[in-house]
């Protein structure tokens, strides 16, 4: 007869289980900001999760933002290496089409969140992380900090110039309709 402690323990996961199922869709999310690929981010957050396998626990205080710094630094790699194969400016090799509805198709609420989603991609590299890392991820500007190997007060500056850019690009997107981001 099989001890009910026993089982308990025996049942529940390993750490890094858990850390798969309570963070791989960040981890996938964070590769995909950089990256804009499904697959590529997939096989970014796997390989974010065998160098996780190798370490010593003991060692990495906060496993989530070191595999988030991990999952960004491949991601950052990926990119330098398709953009060499290519050849092509990494802006417009990842300029991707957007296939959402027309304006006349779509309610207003999805439109303002199909402008917010172009003005992000319009911002440099580093302002989309920060507003993904502390909006979309919800990480703390130290955290942030930490992924990304800044000082906490410049991920404050980077925050703000990040929000006033977006600001500023939402803005020319409503007073000038005819604007080649059109949605459709």
């Amino acid at each position: 007869m099989n001890h009910p402690r026993a089982e308990a323990i025996a049942e529940s996961p390993s750490p890094l289980e858990a850390h798969f199922r309570d963070w791989h869709h960040s981890i996938v999310a964070k590769a995909y900001f950089i990256l804009r690929n499904t697959e590529e981010a997939k096989e970014i957050a796997q390989e974010a999760y065998l160098r996780l396998a190798k370490q010593d626990y003991a060692t990495i205080q906060n496993p989530r933002a070191w595999l988030l710094t991990v999952a960004r630094n491949l991601s950052l790699k990926r990119l330098e290496k398709l953009h060499r194969q290519s050849g092509q400016d990494i802006h417009e090799m990842y300029d991707l089409d957007d296939d959402s509805p027309s304006p006349q198709e779509v309610t207003q609420r999805h439109e303002f969140s199909q402008l917010v989603i172009n003005a992000l991609q319009d911002l440099p590299l580093a302002q989309r992380e920060v507003i993904e890392l502390i909006y979309l991820q919800q990480l703390t500007p130290q955290e942030a900090a930490r992924i990304m190997g800044k000082k906490t007060n410049a991920i404050y500056q980077l925050t703000h110039s990040a929000l006033r850019s977006l600001k500023n690009i939402l803005t020319q997107e409503n007073t000038n309709p005819a604007s080649a981001r059109a949605l459709s």
